[in-house]
């Protein structure tokens, strides 16, 4: 029974990181994409349990929400998918709806704004993010897990350096708000983390 239980801990890095985070966009901001990444992780773990798994860790940590998860054995690549793409897809849904069909309340509106923003990051095809896990599972089920390997990393590099000099645009076509700047250069840096610890496990 005790290996049924929900293991949930929180790191000082996520301390740390909210912190900023509040820092930088305010109390209200800060609840926002606190409420955008708990309803990214409720939407997976229901799409965990559709799918016949389990959630068994909670990890809360300085990158975001962690969930490990167990699934039944011969579980087919188009569930894992599906699972992976839950949390995103939500958010973009609700982010639609409330950015589309509730008006005149501007914490809802930038609420909408902030749901869209989270669920399009986390669909960035590389490193760490649910897009560049599906892009793995994609690579293992077209070219076997063997042969499929070096795929995701070079797509993470592309994103690497997309989302830099996107960045880079976006900061100066917006006034060089420090917001955008902070976490152009935060993904940019999960993003290459990611690739130089997938090129040390192949050595």
């Amino acid at each position: 029974m005790a290996n049924d239980m929900l293991r949930v801990s929180v790191t000082n890095g996520f301390v740390l990181t909210f912190a900023l985070l509040f820092a930088v966009c305010g109390e209200s901001g800060g609840i926002a994409v606190l409420l955008c990444a708990l309803t990214h992780e409720l939407a997976h773990a229901a799409a965990v349990r559709i799918c016949g798994g389990r959630v068994t860790a909670f990890v809360i940590e300085a990158s975001g929400f962690q969930m490990k998860t167990v699934f039944p054995a011969g579980i087919s690549y188009w569930k894992e998918i599906f699972c992976l793409a839950s949390g995103a897809l939500c958010n973009l849904l609700l982010g639609f709806a409330l950015v589309r069909m509730v008006w005149g309340n501007e914490y809802i509106y930038m609420l909408g704004g902030a749901n869209l923003t989270f669920g399009f990051f986390n669909l960035i095809p590389a490193g760490r993010f649910d897009g560049g896990k599906i892009v793995r599972l994609c690579a293992e089920y077209a070219a076997g897990p063997q042969r499929s390997r070096l795929i995701p990393n070079w797509i993470s590099g592309i994103a690497a350096g997309l989302v830099l000099a996107g960045g880079g645009i976006l900061f100066f076509k917006s006034g060089r708000n420090p917001l955008v700047a902070l976490t152009c250069l935060y993904l940019s840096f999960l993003l290459g983390y990611d690739i130089i610890t997938a090129v040390r496990k192949r050595r």
